[in-house]
């Protein structure tokens, strides 16, 4: 009876190395694509490991969005007009991210660590499309109440506000997009941007030598 019990016992020890090498190896082989968005990382110490897998995984969210020129070209009664249009690239960092956790962080033989950083995509898609639709609703509300170029301080900070959350925004909507595949669209962030430069333009400031 015991040697039966200490041969479980063995199997389930090995079927939990097996799997601990499988996630840090593979970690689709124990999670589900569809359901987890995961990526590994490598340091010297195991807390270094671990926040590139966050970095690492950061990156991912962000890496749908290049900073790319388009070309287009559209026709009018003289002939046709050419523009070119920059988008702004989108850079995503850790603490931008919602539910993410260290899968597992093993050493390796030669002393290094290696670490699988993971997010339940549905989990983390449900909290940033709430806290996107409120953003959006702020948006609208300055848009059409844009900070007036008076040249005080108080506008340039209303200015200021709306660019970074027209930022966070854009955030958010490339980290959606990217965990369920969607396509909604960005916030015209150059709207922002003009908002901005005319209150900042306004502003004069004294300076005295004495």
């Amino acid at each position: 009876m015991m040697k039966a019990l200490s041969l479980i016992v063995a199997i389930c020890l090995l079927t939990t190395s097996c799997a601990t090498t499988s996630i840090i190896d593979d970690p689709y082989g124990s999670l589900s694509r569809e359901e987890f968005l995961t990526a590994r990382g490598y340091g010297p110490t195991a807390e270094k490991a671990e926040h590139n897998a966050k970095v690492e995984l950061a990156s991912l969210c962000g890496s749908a969005v290049k900073s790319v020129t388009a070309r287009t070209i559209a026709e009018n009664k003289k002939g046709y007009d050419e523009s070119f249009i920059k988008t702004s690239e989108i850079v995503i960092d850790t603490e931008d991210l919602y539910g993410i956790e260290i899968a597992k962080t093993v050493k390796g033989k030669d002393g290094s660590y290696t670490s699988v950083a993971m997010m339940d995509k549905a989990s983390a898609v449900a909290v940033y499309k709430a806290q996107q639709a409120d953003m959006l609703d702020s948006l609208k509300s300055l848009e059409a109440d844009k900070p007036l170029s008076d040249g005080s301080l108080a506008s340039l900070e209303k200015a200021v506000s709306y660019y970074r959350l027209a930022e966070k925004y854009n955030k958010y909507v490339s980290i959606i997009n990217y965990l369920e595949g969607s396509e909604i669209p960005f916030y015209d962030i150059r709207i922002a941007e003009s908002a901005y430069s005319s209150v900042s333009d306004s502003i004069c400031l004294e300076i005295s030598i004495v």
